[in-house]
C-alpha cells in the first residue's frame, strides 16, 4: 500500500472543516471496481483504464462512499484523524474501553464485529455496542424492570466521538459522570 499524500489528507480535512462532515480518502481503484460492477459501461471503464494508468491510488469522498459498499475500508478518516486499520481500530476501542464497556467473551478481534456492553444492576440499565471493522458501529440502550422494559437504538453509524458522547448522555444520566470526565479531557487537550 502506497502511503497518502498529505496534500490529500489536508484538503479532506479543509473540507470536513468548511462543510462540518466526516470525509475519508478511499482506495480509488476499489471505488473503481465498485462503479463498474454497479454501472458498467464504456465511459466508466474508461475512466478506471486512464486513473490506473496516471495511478491516482486515492480519492476523497463522504459517508456516501459506504451506500455502494458498506462493508468498504477508509484509510483515512477526519474523525480519527489517523491512517492504518488497527491504529483507528484500537483508537475507537479505546475510547470504548475508557467509557466502561466491556469487550464480549466472543470477541475475535477487529476482522470481525465485535461487541462491547455497559451494565449497570443499580439502574436496571444496559448498554450495547457492535463494532464492525471498518469503524460502523450501533449502540443499543435497554432500561428494564419488572414492569417494563425499554429498548432502542441511541446510535448508528461511522465512528464520530462527540455524537456518541451525546446519545449516551441523552439515553441515560448513569453515565454522566464518566462522559463529563470525557468532555473535560477533550477540552484540555485542545
Amino acid at each position: 500500500m502506497r502511503e497518502i499524500p498529505q496534500h490529500l489528507i489536508d484538503e479532506c480535512e479543509k473540507l470536513a472543516e468548511e462543510n462540518k462532515t466526516t470525509y475519508f480518502i478511499f482506495d480509488k481503484n476499489e471505488s473503481n471496481s465498485i462503479n463498474l460492477k454497479l454501472r458498467p459501461n464504456k465511459e466508466n471503464e474508461r475512466e478506471s483504464k486512464i486513473e490506473q494508468i496516471i495511478e491516482e491510488t486515492f480519492h476523497i469522498g463522504t459517508i456516501d462512499e459506504f451506500s455502494e459498499l458498506p462493508s468498504r475500508f477508509a484509510h483515512y478518516d477526519t474523525e480519527t484523524k489517523l491512517v492504518g486499520r488497527y491504529e483507528k481500530y484500537n483508537f475507537v476501542t479505546k475510547l470504548l474501553l475508557k467509557i466502561g464497556f466491556e469487550p464480549s467473551v466472543h470477541n475475535f478481534g477487529p476482522e470481525f464485529e465485535q461487541t462491547f456492553c455497559i451494565v449497570n444492576s443499580d439502574s436496571n440499565e444496559m448498554w450495547f455496542v457492535r463494532l464492525k471493522p471498518n469503524l460502523f458501529l450501533s449502540i443499543r440502550y435497554s432500561n428494564y424492570s419488572d414492569t417494563q422494559v425499554s429498548d432502542f437504538e441511541i446510535f448508528n453509524g461511522f465512528f464520530n466521538k462527540n455524537h456518541i458522547i451525546t446519545a449516551l448522555n441523552q439515553a441515560s444520566g448513569s453515565l454522566r459522570e464518566t462522559i463529563r470526565d470525557l468532555k473535560l479531557e477533550q477540552i484540555i487537550q485542545h
